[in-house]
């Protein structure tokens, strides 16, 4: 006898989504010593919406209703058409042939791209009806000897309703990415660079339940949920951060006298507020999404080695490759 039941039906939803993109960039190189890089993008990508009989249907929190599109408002929510990536580079020589200084910043845009369903609007009854019974009391919601009742899809109380919805300000989940480095010529024609690595996610989509009991009252009893008439109300928002940080060193010696060397270190951290799409992550209270900041999955500090060399025995097989090449370019390959 289980404690909950789910069932759900299968709609077909033919989604469409349109993506514009321009960029202009340029090198500049001011002096001998300095050279800039310069761009600028612009992208506009359109929220994902249903077309012909399945379209996107939304809950309006106002009025605490299912609102469904229309051919003048076919997204349901205010897409977000300020997504200007400015570009820049810096190269600098300090000391000209012996250290080099150089610097990036960029504004990069994610735009909508779906998994699974989450918080995918045309998903929604009733072209999608998700009906859950819960255990009432000590009666189950269904006995494993009872059938499956035949009308359980069309004919439900509204309460059992599970339904997705989306914040109508939806903003293009973005991310600042810099960097800063300094390079330095080193003994036998080796180098060695020390880097500084970030970025800031602003915008990313973060997914909460709407339907919640305040903290310490009865969750039996319907009159405490904001919304009694329906059951979850997955609702998806794009009020995530991000940040990443890196300390990055690496030495190289180009390949001379048969050896190649090239030593790493990585030391990051990163920490967020939200999983991404498909993780299914919520806040443990309602919409506090800064109260789940805490470290990404970490991985330890990274050191990593990787070299070439030529080995004495590769000399000899290579000539002898070239001398059966030298003998059959002259005829001689029959008798070889």
């Amino acid at each position: 006898m289980p404690d909950q039941f789910f069932i759900n039906s299968a709609p077909t939803v033919t989604q469409l989504q349109q993506v514009w993109a321009g960029y202009a960039q340029d090198d500049w190189k001011v002096s001998h010593r300095l050279t800039l890089n310069l761009g600028l993008r612009y992208e506009y990508a359109t929220p994902y919406y249903g077309s012909g009989t399945n379209r996107n249907i939304n809950f309006d929190f106002a009025s605490g209703q299912l609102v469904r599109a229309t051919d003048s408002n076919k997204y349901l929510v205010n897409p977000d058409k300020t997504n200007w990536g400015p570009r820049l580079g810096i190269a600098y020589q300090v000391v000209p042939d012996r250290m080099v200084f150089r610097a990036g910043y960029g504004l990069f845009y994610n735009g909508e791209d779906i998994f699974g369903s989450d918080t995918n609007l045309p998903l929604n009854p009733p072209q999608l009806v998700s009906v859950t019974l819960n255990k009432q009391g000590v009666n189950p919601p269904l006995l494993l000897s009872d059938p499956i009742p035949h009308n359980i899809l069309t004919q439900f109380d509204p309460s059992t309703l599970g339904i997705k919805a989306r914040e109508h300000d939806w903003r293009t989940p973005r991310v600042h990415q810099f960097n800063v480095s300094t390079q330095v010529q080193m003994p036998a024609n080796s180098s060695f660079e020390i880097s500084y690595v970030g970025n800031r996610g602003q915008h990313l989509i973060a997914n909460f339940d709407a339907n919640q009991t305040a903290y310490g009252t009865d969750p039996g009893d319907p009159a405490n949920y904001p919304f009694p008439n329906f059951s979850s109300i997955y609702t998806g928002t794009t009020r995530g951060q991000s940040h990443y940080n890196a300390l990055e060193l690496k030495y190289e010696k180009p390949f001379r006298r048969g050896f190649y060397l090239l030593g790493s270190y990585t030391y990051a951290s990163a920490i967020d507020e939200a999983g991404a799409w498909g993780s299914d992550s919520e806040p443990q209270v309602k919409d506090c999404f800064v109260c789940e900041r805490g470290p990404m999955r970490q991985v330890p500090p990274i050191v990593s080695f990787s070299t070439l060399t030529d080995l004495p025995c590769s000399r000899s097989i290579l000539q002898e490759t070239r001398d059966v090449m030298w003998r059959t370019d002259r005829g001689l390959g029959a008798s070889i």
